[in-house]
């Protein structure tokens, strides 16, 4: 697969926006999907956190990996953003066309099946 699918959490809707605005302006990526309320518990400091947050899907291209990586944490506010890197087990070939395609920097190109 070439597509690669990054989970980031954000504190809010407009944060996440912003930030993807500013992905897909720099080629980044293809596509982010924005679900605007999750309810994020976790540990922090060895304190229970309880808080709400916007969360990103984001759709780029295997070979933008690290340099998305390192974008995502520049522009995320947090001190230790949640960035996780999910490679698809299968991705519909149209689709993966368009993402690869939508990017900059892929040094792989999806051929026609």
């Amino acid at each position: 697969m070439n597509t690669e699918v990054f989970l980031v959490t954000v504190p809010d809707i407009q944060t996440a926006k912003n930030i993807a605005t500013t992905l897909l302006n720099e080629k980044l990526i293809a596509c982010a999907n924005i679900v605007p309320a999750i309810e994020s518990l976790y540990i922090w400091q060895g304190k229970l956190e309880n808080h709400q947050e916007a969360l990103m899907i984001i759709k780029s291209s295997y070979s933008l990996l690290r340099k998305l990586e390192k974008r995502l944490a520049e522009l995320h506010p947090y001190d230790t953003p949640e960035i996780i890197a999910v490679a698809p087990e299968r991705v519909f070939k149209p689709y993966e066309k368009w993402v690869i395609e939508s990017v900059a920097g892929s040094k792989k190109r999806v051929k026609d099946s």
